[in-house]
Formats: structure tokens, C-alpha cells, sequence
């Protein structure tokens, strides 16, 4: 091949074939590549809902954000001042983040197939185009056709950018110089990424172009990148191109050591094709695998690239290694005819032998197969997602939330939730961003109504990584290809079992799976707690004895000898308070600090055992029931003995917890740093764990704290923040005031909070704080993330500058105790062991709602309006029976009605009607 590349006239090939009567595969009838033809109906459809929602205005925007909801869960996003909105795509731990702004990267474990870039670096995975022009210093104008890198000198002759996320694909759309690029993004479940370039001539004059693509993959076991990493990676690519279109593959092949005596070599593969419309020609293909080569001088980027500039690399370099940095790079020339349109493929795929990388580089792109990938994981998706539906219409004028807005915000939330709840690890990209127990049963807790065979495979897997004496980790990972066990976070925060027992009732009240219970699995051992070592145990027992064993652990872990609460620990849920299990005895590792919430916790797993085994063991496990029923009333005793104190005004307040022999308090009423101080999330669970019922009189004091904690963004996780050097309380003090845990809106408590708030029939109250966390709605005009799903937290101080921006997006529990709120409480479905409850509360902001979703293979229809009603009472309509009135919840302060399993038909369809005025 040529330096200047190989001219080969595609097109006129085509035409050749076509004047001897042989039909070109990919051609219909009237002699259109039909990948051509498809993908521009695909643009189309998107384009069409786009310009409609831009040039009539009837976007809902989130403020700020420059994101609009559209239908069929597409967002449309357009260029930010500050922050960026993503999207996830992969399967199966294989992570591939797309960023409205252009920046992508991929991972799987901490095997980064493509390096994570953040704002401001050179992205690693790039698309351009170039116009020939005259009298210019260079020979082109280059565009990228992707909002990184900017190139400067030509973003001013770029009319419009935006992107398009949604579940299945990320579209990329620039409009200039009567052109319109496209390029799609997509992953399909063999972790294969595609990309598909459009480029269409708008203009009346036909058009010179190049376009041109980037690549610098990793594909190395690393989340961070050293100057030694060019040294063990190589990359091939040369011009050739066939007469169909397809480009020779590029080779890539990485060398990394595992230790002195093993040295591992991964391989991938990038492979390209490039279809023509009637009109378009091709003329030549240059390649290269030197990024120098294509900037030109050491002290340029890739925005400022020469070769992009002058339509030709410094020289030929179809192999690079050791002395540059190996990338993939192409410049491909054509000649478009007003309206033509020339569509490039890729496929990036990394493989983990030579053999595998020879099979897929000597097979040719289909890009009506990368299309169909495309539809099928749209209806994949929108398969799994539609087993929970639900739309509402006519929203209370008093909250700030669109109905559009809201009913698109809902299927993003149930993607997040499937998102967060099958996670394999490292979605944050770093050593510590394992599998947390935690962060998974309580995902799997939302996920499991509309995906429970999908929860039900999670939960055991996770089951599996129980240490023999019933300790649950914080955090784990799958081992590697051949490894006995993977990473471990071995820090004993107390709570990591509490989380699992209540996840297992609630999937099995909706499943009633007594199969889940009798399943065996194994345990773990951990051979050093120092270097937080595990390997799998000869041991194995039923998921029924896990829990036993779990509860055994966490009755062990009680502060026996006085308060008889739990023990904090490492911490519990509140992770950044890490400090009130430390000790000054040198013989122990914990003191007899207490976590409350832990407490509250441990109470109400007691009622769940107790409810698992009177539903499935009646009869067998008396000793069980007793233990816990003993266990539940000495807790219930000595919280309010020891967990609740009264103020100066004599109202009853509840501590967050305390120190080692309880030298120090947090929580209360002079906390180490001398000042009286609230946390929300031990007044949350006396609401949730069931110790109301016991206390209803703190009802009232638990809503007066809440109060004391209102903010901008809604309930903060304490009132006020700690201040630097507070001593006894861990970690937290050293988070800048009003962000995260210290002093700040912390979503996931303020979300415990609300749902007391409907646990207790104050909805009109939880309605309040909702519409404070829902990131979309027009309380938020500072966007840090994607507005789209649930952030992590919302930062307030005006000291240092900082006013509603988030942490994070995507992995946070925020998103599950949110759809909890919302299926429970809102939407009143409540799956119990012996049939559903419809517990809608006693105010809702929706004139109307339809809820379909299926429970024990049933499907079950509740629509929701409210009307006059013959009773002037809330009425209950049961597949076309007559009305009737339910039974009045006096804790929910709302009517309700409980249908037995055996009563239901296989669909059901239940009306409820509220009386115009409720």
C-alpha cells in the first residue's frame, strides 16, 4: 500500500456488478445500500422528535442542564458550561460510560479496555471530518464530530450540536457546513462496541470530505496509566480496503505481568466498513497507528492534530510500539452528491487469545447486524423494564414537576436500579469500588419486582461471599479467569447483614420462593484480616442457614454487659461517621459504641425471621422464633431506655449513637464538639424498623427533628455539620461543610427520611421533600451530573461557592429507596406472603395513574383517579365487582384493601377512586 493510501473507486465497482445483473449484497432494489437507507430512517425518527421539541418549544428542560426528557426513554442533551450527563451500556460487568460531552472509556474489574479521560484531557476515542478550503494556511477545515475535542478554529461554523442517550445507544448529532454527521455508540452482549458514522451532504454542491477516526485503547489491567505502558503495547493497521467497502483490521496486543511468573498478552481487534449511498464515492484510505504521527509535533494535542489539518500523516507508520503511544487512526476521502450520504462502521473488541483475535479480525462488519444489535438490545431492555409500568397524569399544581417529565424520569429510574443492583464492581473506577453488600441487597430490593430471577441469581451469588461465623463483607469481587477468590473489603461495618435479611422477606413476600430458601451455597474464610485475604470454604449451607447464621453475627455484636444495642463497629450505613467503635483498650479492636440505626435495623430483621418462619416453617423452628421474639423485645426496651433523651423543652429526642462506655454522645445533646446536634437517619428508622408501634407518641418528635433538618435540597443528613478536628466520630469531619454526609442533602438518608414520612400518613410532607431531590425538577439550576437519574447528594455552601452541584450519579442507593417510595406508598403496591396490598396514601399530587406489573405470574392492573364517589370515602373496584371501601391503616393514615393471592385471576384489573376533594 501507498503512503497516499490505495485509491479503489467502491462505487463504481458496485456500479460495474450491477451493469452484468449481480446485485451487490447490501443493495436493494433501486441500487441503495440499505445500511445506508436503514440507519438514515433511524436518524430520522430521532431528528423528527428532536426538531419538534427545539423549534416549537415544547421540551421540558431541566434548567440548567440543557437536557430535555423526550419519548421512548430518549434524552436529549445539549452542550453544558459545566458539568456532563452520561449514560452506561454493557452487560455482565462490562462497563462502557458514554458522556453527552463526547468522552467515552470502558472497563471490566479493573481491566480498562479504554482509559477513563475527564473534562479537559484528550479524549480516547474520537471521530472527525474534513473540508477542503483555499487560501487557507492549511489544505482543510477540520470538524469533530463529537463535542471533545473542540477544535477551535471551526467550532464557530458549527450550527447546532446535541446528543441523544438512551438505553440501547448514544447518538451524537453536529450540524455545519450543509453537512449532518451522526455517530452512534452502542454495546451489544458480547461487549463488542460499535460505532456508526453518518455524514450526509444537505447542500446543494457536491462535497469533498475526509472523515476520520481515533482510537487509543488500553486494554491493560490498570484504572490508572504510567509512562511504561507504551513499552508493552502494540498496534497494527495498514490501507487496504475491498471492493465491498471493508477495511483490513486493525491488531492490537498488550503485554502485562501478573507477578515474577506470570505474564499474561491480551489482543484486541478493530474492524471498519464503510457503505455508500447513491451519489457518494470513495476515493483513497490512509491509516495509522502513531499518535505522534498524526498531531505532528510533541507539543500538540489532538485537538490541534496536523495531520487532521493537512489531510496526511508525516509518514507511514502501520506499526507502533515502545517508542509512541499505539493508537488507531484513519482519514477516508469521498465525494458526496447533494443529498448522498457515506456511513463508516467500527467495532472495537478486545479478546483474550490469538486465535480469537485471527477469527474476528478475518470477518467482515455487517452493519445491518450492528443495527438489528441496536433493536434488539432497545427491546431487550424495554422487555425487562416493562414488567413494572406505570403513567400518571395531572399533577398537583403545587409541586414544581412536569408530567412528561416525571413519567420519562420513571423508566430511567428502573434502568438505574437494574444498573446498580447487577453490578460486577469498579463502575466508579477505583482499587476500592468492589461489590458492596449493602449497595446491592438494598438495589435488588427495588429491582427484584420487575426483575426477581435476575435478583434472585444476584442474591446468591452474593450469599456465597458469608463468612463462616455469619459476617457479611463490606465489599467483594468476582475472582479472576482461574483464581480461588477475588478482591475483599473486609472492614466490619456492623450493618452489611441487616440489609440482607430485609432484601430475602421482601423477595420472598412478592415471590413466595421457598426454593430461594432451601438452595445451597457456600461461605467464604477470611486467612488475613491485614491484608483482607479470603478464599473460598469447604463449607456449604442452605440460604436459610446463611440467614441464621447472619442473625447469629449480628446478636453477637450486641453491647451485652449494659445497653444490649448494637454494636457500631466500623460503622454502619453512615459510613463517613466511621469513629464510634473505636477503643482505647490496646487488647480489643472495637469498644461498645453503638450505631442506632443498626439497632433499628437488627429490630425489625427480627420481625422479618419471625414472619419467614411462621410463612414457611410453621412449626419447625420454635427455638428461632423465640430467640428472636426475646431479642426484639430486650432491643425495643433498652432503646428507650437508653437510645431516646429529652431536651431542655422536655420533647424527646433520639441519639445517632455513642462512643466506647458511652464517654461521648453524636446525636444529641452536646456532641463532642460541644454542641447539640440532629442526625436523620435514627429518627427515620424508629418510623421504618416498626419501633413506632411500640412509641406512636414519637411521631411527633421524630417530625419536629426532620424539621430541624430542612435545607434548599431537602432533609440533611446531620444539623448541624461537624467541624474539622471534631474529635470521636471518624472520618466525616474532614468533608467540607455542607457536602456528602457532613451537614449536606445526602439523598439516600434524606430518602429514608421521606419514606417515614409516608410510613407515618404524612405524604403531603414527603411530597414536599420529593420534589427537592427529584433532580429535575426547577428547585436545581446547578447540574454537576446527569439530570436524568438519581444523583448521590446535593452540596450547599455559599462560603465556597457550592449550591446544589452533586458528588455523583448512577451508583447510588438513592435511586432503589426512591422506587421503593414510589411503588409502596405512592402507587400503594405492596406485595405481602399471602397476597398484595394496595396502600395508595392518603394524598397524591396525580389526578390519575396506571400501574401494570406482575407478581406471582399475575399480571395486576391498578389504575388510580379520583372522582365522586356514591361512599364521599375512597372506594376499591375488583375486576368489575361493585365498590367497596377499605380498611383504614391507622399508622398510614390511609384506606386500604388486601387481596388474598387465591382470589386473584391471572389479570386482574383494580380501580381505585378517591373522592374529588382528597
Amino acid at each position: 500500500m501507498s503512503g497516499v493510501g490505495q485509491l479503489v473507486p467502491t462505487r463504481l465497482l458496485s456500479e460495474h456488478g450491477k451493469r452484468r445483473g449481480i446485485k451487490p449484497t447490501g443493495w436493494d432494489s433501486k441500487g441503495i445500500d440499505v445500511s445506508i437507507s436503514g440507519f438514515r430512517d433511524e436518524i430520522k425518527a430521532i431528528t423528527d422528535q428532536t426538531r419538534s421539541y427545539i423549534d416549537n418549544h415544547t421540551a421540558s428542560n431541566a434548567d440548567g442542564a440543557n437536557v430535555y426528557f423526550m419519548d421512548n426513554r430518549n434524552v436529549l442533551c445539549f452542550p453544558r458550561e459545566t458539568g456532563d450527563s452520561r449514560y452506561v451500556f454493557g452487560d455482565n460487568g462490562f462497563n462502557f460510560w458514554v458522556h453527552a460531552s463526547g468522552y467515552m472509556y470502558a472497563n471490566e474489574g479493573l481491566f480498562s479496555t479504554f482509559m477513563r479521560r475527564k473534562e479537559g484531557d484528550e479524549p480516547v476515542i474520537g471521530f472527525f471530518t474534513g473540508i477542503p478550503v483555499s487560501g487557507g494556511r492549511m489544505p482543510y477545515r477540520c470538524f469533530s464530530l463529537m463535542p471533545v475535542p473542540v477544535l477551535g478554529e471551526s467550532e464557530e461554523f458549527v450550527e447546532r450540536r446535541y446528543t441523544v442517550l438512551n438505553p440501547a445507544a448514544a447518538y451524537f448529532f453536529t450540524e455545519f457546513n450543509s453537512l449532518l454527521s451522526v455517530v452512534r455508540v452502542t454495546v451489544n452482549q458480547e461487549k463488542r462496541i460499535a460505532f456508526s458514522v453518518y455524514i450526509e451532504n444537505k447542500g446543494d454542491a457536491a462535497a469533498d470530505i475526509f472523515n476520520s477516526s481515533f482510537f487509543k485503547p488500553f486494554c491493560r489491567y490498570s484504572i490508572y496509566e504510567s509512562d511504561e505502558d507504551r513499552w508493552f503495547i502494540e498496534t497494527a493497521l495498514t490501507d487496504g480496503v475491498s471492493a465491498d467497502g471493508v477495511y483490513d483490521s486493525g491488531k492490537m496486543e498488550v503485554s502485562q505481568d501478573e507477578d515474577r511468573f506470570t505474564s499474561m498478552t491480551y489482543y484486541a481487534v478493530l474492524r471498519g466498513k464503510h457503505s455508500l449511498d447513491d451519489g457518494a464515492t470513495f476515493n483513497r484510505r490512509l491509516t495509522n497507528t502513531s499518535r505522534h504521527n498524526l498531531l505532528g509535533e510533541s507539543r500538540r494535542n489532538l485537538s490541534a492534530a496536523l495531520g487532521l489539518r493537512t489531510g496526511e500523516f508525516a509518514e507511514n507508520r502501520h506499526v507502533t510500539t515502545f517508542t509512541d503511544i499505539a493508537v488507531f487512526n484513519d482519514i477516508n476521502f469521498f465525494n458526496l452528491a447533494p443529498g448522498a450520504a457515506v456511513r463508516t462502521d467500527y467495532t472495537f473488541q478486545s479478546v483474550s487469545e490469538k486465535e480469537e483475535q485471527e477469527s474476528v479480525a478475518a470477518t467482515a462488519i455487517i452493519p445491518a447486524e450492528i443495527d438489528k444489535s441496536v433493536a434488539t438490545s432497545g427491546s431487550r431492555i424495554s422487555d425487562i423494564l416493562s414488567s413494572l409500568s406505570i403513567q400518571v397524569s395531572g399533577i398537583d399544581e403545587s409541586l414544581e414537576i412536569k408530567e412528561n417529565d416525571f413519567n420519562e424520569f420513571f423508566r430511567h429510574l428502573k434502568y438505574q436500579v437494574s444498573v446498580c443492583g447487577l453490578l460486577q464492581g469498579y463502575m466508579q473506577l477505583q482499587l476500592r469500588s468492589l461489590i458492596g453488600i449493602r449497595d446491592v441487597f438494598q438495589a435488588l430490593e427495588g429491582l427484584l419486582y420487575y426483575r426477581p430471577d435476575a435478583s434472585r441469581a444476584k442474591m446468591l451469588e452474593a450469599l456465597g461471599f458469608t463468612i463462616t461465623d455469619g459476617r457479611c463483607l463490606r465489599q467483594y469481587s468476582l475472582p479472576p479467569k482461574g483464581a480461588a477468590a477475588g478482591r475483599a473489603d473486609c472492614r466490619e461495618f456492623i450493618d452489611q447483614g441487616v440489609w440482607v435479611i430485609s432484601t430475602i422477606h421482601t423477595y420472598l413476600e412478592s415471590t413466595g420462593d421457598q426454593s430461594f430458601l432451601e438452595a445451597e451455597i457456600g461461605y467464604h474464610e477470611i486467612t488475613d484480616e491485614a491484608t483482607e485475604s479470603i478464599i473460598p470454604s469447604a463449607e456449604k449451607g442452605t440460604v436459610l442457614e446463611h440467614l441464621f447464621r447472619i442473625m447469629d453475627y449480628l446478636n453477637r455484636n450486641r453491647d451485652h454487659d449494659t445497653t444490649k444495642l448494637v454494636l457500631a463497629l466500623y460503622g454502619d450505613w453512615n459510613d463517613a461517621l466511621d469513629g464510634l467503635g473505636i477503643t482505647k483498650d490496646p487488647e480489643k479492636e472495637f469498644g461498645t459504641g453503638v450505631s442506632v440505626m443498626a439497632t433499628l435495623q437488627f429490630y425489625q430483621n427480627c420481625t422479618e425471621m419471625i414472619r419467614i418462619l411462621e410463612c414457611f416453617y410453621p412449626d419447625q423452628f420454635n427455638d428461632k422464633l423465640e430467640q428472636y421474639r426475646t431479642i426484639r423485645d430486650e432491643i425495643a426496651e433498652n432503646l428507650i431506655e437508653y437510645a431516646v433523651y429529652q431536651d431542655d423543652l422536655g420533647n424527646d429526642r433520639i441519639y445517632h449513637g455513642w462512643g466506647d462506655n458511652r464517654e461521648y454522645y453524636v446525636g444529641g445533646p452536646c456532641d463532642p464538639d460541644g454542641v447539640a446536634r440532629d442526625g436523620v437517619t435514627s429518627y427515620a428508622f424508629w418510623a421504618l424498623s416498626g419501633m413506632l408501634e411500640r412509641t406512636p407518641e414519637m411521631e411527633a418528635h421524630i417530625c419536629s427533628a426532620f424539621d430541624r433538618l430542612q435545607s434548599k435540597y431537602g432533609l440533611m443528613t446531620f444539623n448541624p455539620h461537624f467541624p474539622k478536628n471534631t474529635p470521636g466520630v471518624g472520618r466525616i469531619p474532614k468533608l467540607p461543610p455542607g457536602t456528602a454526609e457532613n451537614g449536606a442533602t445526602y439523598i439516600h438518608a434524606t430518602l429514608f427520611a421521606i419514606m417515614a414520612y409516608f410510613r407515618m400518613g404524612r405524604a403531603k410532607e414527603g411530597w414536599d421533600e420529593i420534589q427537592k431531590v427529584l433532580p429535575f425538577t426547577s428547585i436545581h439550576d446547578k447540574y454537576s451530573h446527569s439530570p436524568f437519574v438519581m444523583p448521590n447528594s446535593y452540596v450547599f455552601n455559599e462560603e465556597k461557592g457550592m449550591d446544589g452541584e452533586s458528588m455523583n450519579d448512577w451508583q447510588t442507593g438513592s435511586s432503589n429507596v426512591l422506587l421503593k417510595i414510589l411503588l409502596w406508598h405512592v402507587y400503594g403496591y405492596k406485595p405481602d406472603f399471602n397476597g398484595i396490598r394496595i396502600q395508595i396514601a392518603d394524598w397524591t399530587p396525580f389526578q390519575e395513574f396506571k400501574l401494570e406489573t406482575t407478581t406471582r405470574k399475575k399480571t395486576v392492573r391498578v389504575s388510580y383517579r379520583k372522582a365522586a364517589t356514591a361512599s364521599g370515602a375512597r372506594e376499591f373496584i375488583i375486576n368489575g365487582t361493585s365498590p367497596v371501601q377499605g380498611e383504614r391503616d391507622s399508622l398510614l393514615k390511609t384506606d386500604c384493601r388486601f387481596i388474598p393471592y387465591d382470589q386473584l385471576a391471572d389479570v386482574n384489573e383494580i380501580e381505585v377512586v378517591d373522592p374529588i376533594d382528597a
